[in-house]
């Protein structure tokens, strides 16, 4: 099969990485995978080194706003190549792939959403609901049952179904001593718990919450180091509340070591699909500590591989992470082991790559 993966960019993103890791399992099947982001890769974006060299790669050099010369160069990409399966990720790549379905009406697509119902994409599904619904030749696909049901129940008649997303296995990198290190030179002593946070430093990451709850933490031996890109403007809005035990360190490649080198996971977000930091968090057996935030009450049953907040309130939130300190060694062991056993059955990528060929195949 002939398949085409959309994405706005290859940044530093879960969606971003997903597509790189499903493209190269794709290609590991057989099936020629192209990807094609908008933006033109840089030497900050972390996952464009592990794309297979096998798998196809199409910058098309997008400037800021809309462009229309963006939607020509995708019509004459699917014209010349004829792709069986064109499958586009994230709300940057609807405008320009959607208008295409009615172009190419022998073509297949996908579209996958990747967070849960928002204002953001309520507007254009509740327009697809009136007008688009009878269109066959688009399937769309939500990355968690909850977010699937959501959106069915808004829109009962588009068809939606969900795939949950899948990780590769993950390695200890050769930097692993360096980035010991790193980690080392945080610690308040050796007993010190380390939590973790990978993701994009933006307002829907909610860092407020971790950073007041951090707060109320100063007298506990607990630190949070924080995975992400700093140059951000909500990192400049929120920097000078940072307290003393949470340390920004910006963008780092071998996030298997971090994961190796923490105690337990943290998610503050208002808003999430079925993020893959969690996953590989999931793959090291690190407990998680979430707020409610869309696919991570599929993902986390409480108690069971993790601790989910029924708020957003600093007090709760803070708490869970001071009872998680509290735990004796024989139950992180059990949340350990459920954790790993959860991602072996559910959540890697052949799984998840099998479940979308389905949806590809599907006539």
């Amino acid at each position: 099969m002939k398949i085409t993966q959309i994405i706005s960019s290859l940044g530093n993103g879960g969606a971003e990485k997903f597509v790189v890791e499903l493209s190269n399992e794709l290609n590991r099947k057989n099936h020629e995978t192209t990807i094609i982001s908008f933006k033109k890769t840089t030497k900050d974006m972390v996952f464009v080194k592990n794309i297979n060299p096998n798998v196809n790669i199409l910058e098309l050099d997008k400037k800021k706003g809309r462009s229309i010369k963006l939607l020509f160069k995708l019509f004459r990409f699917i014209l010349k190549e004829k792709p069986d399966q064109v499958h586009f990720h994230l709300d940057s790549t609807f405008l320009y792939v959607f208008p295409l379905t009615y172009l190419f009406k022998k073509r297949k697509f996908t579209y996958t959403i990747h967070s849960k119902l928002s204002h953001n994409n309520k507007k254009k599904f509740e327009l697809l609901n009136k007008l688009f619904y009878k269109k066959k030749n688009i399937e769309y696909v939500c990355i968690s049952k909850s977010i699937k049901d959501d959106f069915s129940k808004h829109f009962p008649r588009l068809n939606f179904h969900y795939v949950e997303n899948g990780i590769s296995d993950l390695t200890q990198s050769v930097n692993f001593i360096k980035n010991k290190e790193i980690v080392d030179s945080f610690k308040k002593n050796d007993s010190t718990k380390v939590c973790l946070v990978v993701g994009k430093v933006v307002p829907v990451k909610n860092y407020s919450l971790l950073l007041n709850s951090f707060s109320k933490l100063k007298e506990e031996n607990v630190i949070c180091i924080v995975i992400g890109n700093k140059s951000t403007e909500y990192y400049t809005s929120i920097k000078n509340d940072n307290p003393n035990n949470v340390f920004f360190i910006g963008v780092q490649s071998e996030i298997a070591d971090f994961l190796i080198l923490s105690d337990t996971f943290l998610m503050t977000s208002l808003n999430e699909g079925l993020p893959i930091s969690a996953l590989e968090a999931m793959y090291f057996g690190k407990p998680i500590i979430t707020t409610p935030a869309g696919g991570m009450v599929d993902l986390i049953e409480n108690n069971v591989n993790g601790f989910v907040s029924k708020t957003f309130e600093v007090e709760e939130y803070s708490s869970l992470i001071n009872n998680f300190l509290k735990l004796d060694k024989a139950y992180i062991d059990l949340i350990k082991k459920n954790n790993i056993d959860k991602l072996k059955k559910f959540y890697t990528i052949e799984t998840c790559c099998n479940n979308y060929l389905n949806i590809f195949e599907k006539k």
